[in-house]
Formats: C-alpha cells, sequence, structure tokens
C-alpha cells in the first residue's frame, strides 16, 4: 500500500504489496471470493516473490497507488503495516489520515465575497421631540425638542471580501454606501439648540480590518476605516409669532454628516497565556475632525471636534475555575477634547475640556 518511492526493499515491501494487489483484483473478479483458487494463487505469488523479490519490483511500480480501507482478511491493512513512517508522503500507514487533515485544512482556509443589501428606519427620541427649552450645561445654552421631527428612513448597501488562514489570521476588506431620508441633526438655531431632519444624506467608504498572531502569545488587530459623507438640505430660520412656529428658507447647505469622521484608526495589541489564565491588551483610537453642532441658521458656524489620541490598557485574570478579575485604565494620556470652528484661514476653539483619566477594578464569578 506504499508508492514506489517509499516501498521498502527485500521481501517484506513489494512482494506483500504484490501479493495484496494480485488478491484483490482476483476477489473483485470472481465476485469477492477469499478461498479456494483465489487464495492459493495469492499463496503462490506471494511465496515467489520471496524467492525472487528483484522480478517483482517492475511490477510493484507500474501504477501509482493509494491504499484503500477496508481491505478484508491477513492482506488487510495490518498485514501492510511496516514500521517506518514517512511524515511527508501520503503513502503508507497513516496515509488516509494525513490527506483527511489536509483537507481540513483547506477547508478551514475559505475566501468569502459577501453582498448586503438592507433598509431601516430611527425613530427620534422623546427628547428630540420635546419642545421644552431646558438649559444645558455641556453646550452652556438652552436646548429644545421638535415636535415635528419624521422618522428616518435608511438604506444599506454593503460589499465584503474576508480570507482565513490556517493559524487564526484573517484579512478583510469593505465596501459599503448608507443612503438616509430625513436624517436628523443637532444644531443652532436663533437663540437656542434643537433638533432638525435633513432632507438627503449619505455616507461611503471602505473599511480594512487585519488580524494576525506575531508569536505564540501576541497577537495584532487594527481596523481602518476612511469615509466620505454629504448631506444636503434647506437652511431654515425658525419664528414664532403669536405662539406659531414658523419656518422661513433662507438657503441650501451642503457639508459633511453629523458626527461623522473622514477617517478612524483603531489599533490593538493582545498578549494572552492561557496556561496562567492571563490576558492583557493595550489599545490605540484617533478618528479625523467630526461635526458636533451644526449651523442650523444663516451666520452661526458649524462646530468640529478635533482630533483626539486615546490609549486605554486592560489586564484580565481567571482566579481558580470561576473568579476573574480585571483591571482597566482608560484614556492613559488624558487627552484634551477640543471643539472649535473654522473660518477662512484659521480654526477658532469654541470649547475645550478634558474628561481625565479612568480607572476600574472588577471582580466576576462565572458559574
Amino acid at each position: 500500500g506504499r508508492c514506489r518511492a517509499h516501498a521498502p526493499a527485500g521481501p517484506r515491501g513489494p512482494a506483500r504489496v504484490a501479493a495484496a494487489r494480485g488478491a484483490r483484483w482476483r476477489r473483485r473478479r470472481h465476485g469477492g471470493a477469499r478461498r479456494g483458487r483465489d487464495g492459493r494463487a495469492a499463496a503462490a505469488l506471494a511465496a515467489a516473490a520471496r524467492a525472487r523479490p528483484d522480478r517483482l519490483r517492475g511490477r510493484v511500480g507500474a501504477r501509482r497507488h493509494r491504499p484503500r480501507r477496508g481491505l478484508p482478511g491477513p492482506l488487510g491493512p495490518a498485514a501492510l503495516r511496516l514500521p517506518q513512517r514517512h511524515g511527508h508522503c501520503l503513502c503508507g500507514p497513516g496515509g488516509p489520515r494525513r490527506r483527511r487533515r489536509r483537507r481540513r485544512a483547506r477547508r478551514a482556509r475559505p475566501r468569502h465575497r459577501g453582498r448586503a443589501v438592507a433598509a431601516a428606519a430611527a425613530r427620534p427620541r422623546i427628547r428630540e421631540l420635546n419642545d421644552a427649552a431646558v438649559y444645558d450645561n455641556e453646550y452652556r445654552t438652552l436646548i429644545h425638542g421638535n415636535s415635528e421631527l419624521k422618522t428616518v428612513q435608511i438604506k444599506n448597501f454593503d460589499l465584503r471580501a474576508e480570507s482565513y488562514f490556517n493559524n487564526g489570521d484573517n484579512i478583510s476588506l469593505s465596501l459599503f454606501y448608507k443612503d438616509f431620508k430625513n436624517h436628523i441633526e443637532m444644531g443652532f438655531e436663533s437663540g437656542a439648540i434643537s433638533w432638525q431632519n435633513i432632507d438627503k444624506s449619505n455616507v461611503k467608504g471602505i473599511e480594512f480590518e487585519i488580524n494576525k498572531s506575531i508569536s505564540k502569545h501576541f497577537e495584532f488587530r487594527t481596523n481602518v476605516t476612511l469615509v466620505k459623507s454629504n448631506s444636503i438640505f434647506i437652511r431654515k430660520d425658525i419664528q414664532y409669532v403669536n405662539g406659531e412656529k414658523i419656518s422661513i428658507p433662507i438657503d441650501t447647505v451642503n457639508r459633511s454628516m453629523l458626527g461623522q469622521a473622514p477617517y478612524i484608526i483603531n489599533t490593538l495589541l493582545m498578549y494572552k497565556a492561557d496556561s496562567i489564565g492571563l490576558t492583557a491588551t493595550i489599545s490605540y483610537n484617533v478618528q479625523g475632525p467630526r461635526l458636533v453642532i451644526t449651523g442650523i441658521v444663516k451666520g452661526r458656524p458649524d462646530v468640529f471636534e478635533m482630533p483626539r489620541n486615546t490609549i486605554d490598557f486592560k489586564v484580565t485574570k481567571n482566579l481558580g475555575k470561576h473568579f476573574n478579575t480585571s483591571i482597566t485604565i482608560r484614556d492613559i494620556l488624558n487627552a484634551k477634547v477640543r471643539r472649535a470652528y473654522k473660518l477662512p484661514n484659521t480654526w477658532v476653539d469654541y470649547d475645550s475640556f478634558r474628561y481625565g483619566t479612568n480607572f476600574n477594578v472588577s471582580i466576576s464569578y462565572k458559574l
């Protein structure tokens, strides 16, 4: 049952293989008979091979052969089992198992291409619908809702390709496009901040993700997203006349969407030691300038939150079979949050503050 290149010389190699092959051929030809004339022919062939093994060597190597499982009788796989193994060869004992393992390994490396089209709806929150004006300490001005807000209609189009490797690494690339109707945005009005529906908005971009095992204990992950967003709406001035709210159209505005950054970068480095139940991760995040307050009223500028570099750290340790403890440190650099609006030649600060570094220690119990 071995290929010619790895068949051992002597009567225990090709001779026994030839005997097994002849007996199997006769069983197929004569309906599976194992005794009588077939048995005597196989014995005679084996005796001849022991006497003159050199004459059968060419006969054994005439065809490439892969062993079949379930060969009955003394000429089955047990009789063909020889002491040496060939890890690089698919013939001989263990060959079928190696072939199955290789097939499974090939199946473990799928390359997927996915397409998705979906529709969704987002309803306004109660706070956004409430017309009552409330002073907001963050923005330091009055904020009131808009009872005339409409439900947001969203259409999603996604195209994704990804590939997985034997060692657990994977890589993916995604293209996406999202179309919004009646998108809700927050912006400045005359003397207050409120919400309004945007006639038409869209987001399109590309996302790249990679997961790479650096060594036995270290793993690296990164995600990079590039986005281009656009909103088109008619800017209106809201006035109250005799207790009634009146919207007066002013002009048409074309700008980026509220809250959407032009780029987002996430990176993570993980250390994992399963033998002692320890996992440690350090992550980095940065995103481009994103619009946080829009100028609904003409003359009020758009306010952007500037890029902010954040680093977080987390370590987790298993304590026995059921207990788990973790320590998390968020925003190690205590990066400053800076919001500014753009003038023709420069950026002017709207405000700036720091959230502070956050420490969290937790202990959990698993059933």
